[in-house]
């Protein structure tokens, strides 16, 4: 699903850099996100969100909530 939206985000850009951030409820830290998603051969750039980063063009957070917050209750449910 994530790798979809990146795609769908760089479009025709020659370039896609992801500012991974770090929520309330998180299953992996952010260096082990950022470390997945720079994994990807879609992404060509990866950082951490930092205080004085200027704001992504593209913002996934709203999209993704939803399958987010039910992803981490299955993992939550099955660690029981």
């Amino acid at each position: 699903m994530h790798a979809a939206w990146l795609a769908e985000a760089r479009g025709p850009a020659a370039k896609l850099a992801v500012i991974v951030k770090d929520p309330a409820v998180a299953i992996l830290p952010a260096r082990a996100r950022a470390e997945l998603v720079a994994a990807l051969r879609i992404v060509d750039y990866v950082v951490l969100d930092a205080p004085g980063l200027l704001p992504a063009d593209i913002q996934l957070e709203q999209q993704d909530a939803a399958a987010a917050a039910a992803f981490v209750a299955h993992v939550h449910q099955r660690q029981g």
